[in-house]
């Protein structure tokens, strides 16, 4: 296409029964020509920002097994170019040659990520040993910054609670987060301009210069009966298998003295065994 630049940066949305939607969810290479059958077609490209060739434009879908990855567009922008069937057959193929390519690229940035992920915690996890043998505090807020952290795992809050009183009762004992999220993403910038790293926070813990944050500040050593909190956490409490929670979810679960001061959003609840 003629205007890249808008196009770039247009967006479908797939779920509506559109013609565009329609072309690209068959497996097959598909010319959109500048006839009236298909129109339709042509409408929501230049809606979209797409310099409509007057030869037509040529859909590419890419798939990964069941899932639409992409499409391609290609023209020939006003050359009057007919492709015969074996060039058909080369686009169909070239199509395909580009789903896989993409599989073993996201397969490969997934594993890489994981495989940093791990080697972070590797790393950490002598530290942290260390931490807990002088301040047990500090242990746990050096476990939750390295879920939330820039160089750790990258989640937006983590809150830690604990058994007492015979299993009756959880207590908060440590939370890194905020609740405003203008005052989050200015950490986190904060942090990243720095060039924060993990060396650099384990050097923090170990001469406990880590500041606490407003969810910690809130929460710390606050008692909440078991029985308060939804069935589905008190589930994870008694099976030990951890559990994704909607947002909605999540607000109905908390019990009101948590979210008194802290914001349900959409979030993972894991047992500690």
């Amino acid at each position: 296409g003629k205007k890249t630049t808008p196009f770039s940066k247009a967006e479908f949305i797939l779920s509506e029964n559109t013609a565009f939607s329609r072309e690209i969810r068959s497996r097959n290479v598909v010319f959109v020509s500048t006839r009236e059958r298909d129109k339709d077609v042509k409408k929501e490209l230049e809606t979209n920002g797409y310099a409509f060739s007057k030869s037509g434009v040529w859909l590419l879908p890419i798939w990964s097994h069941d899932e639409l990855l992409g499409v391609l567009l290609l023209d020939f922008e006003d050359a009057y170019n007919q492709l015969n069937v074996h060039e058909e057959t080369l686009l169909n193929f070239f199509s395909r040659q580009v789903s896989v390519v993409l599989e073993h690229a996201i397969a490969y940035s997934r594993e890489k990520h994981i495989s940093s992920e791990m080697e972070l915690l590797q790393r950490a996890s002598v530290e942290m040993l260390r931490i807990a043998s002088k301040n047990e505090e500090m242990f746990w807020l050096t476990v939750l910054t390295v879920a939330t952290a820039n160089f750790g795992l990258g989640f937006n809050r983590a809150l830690l609670f604990l058994h007492k009183n015979n299993r009756r009762t959880l207590y908060a004992r440590a939370a890194v987060g905020h609740n405003n999220k203008e005052a989050a993403e200015k950490e986190w910038t904060r942090d990243e301009e720095r060039e924060y790293s993990i060396e650099a926070f384990l050097a923090d813990a170990h001469a406990q210069r880590i500041s606490l944050t407003p969810l910690h500040v809130f929460l710390q050593d606050k008692d909440i009966p078991v029985q308060e909190f939804g069935n589905k956490i008190r589930n994870v409490l008694a099976i030990g298998q951890p559990i994704t929670l909607s947002k909605e979810e999540a607000v109905d679960q908390l019990p009101q003295s948590i979210k008194s001061g802290y914001v349900p959003f959409k979030c993972a609840v894991l047992p500690i065994s």
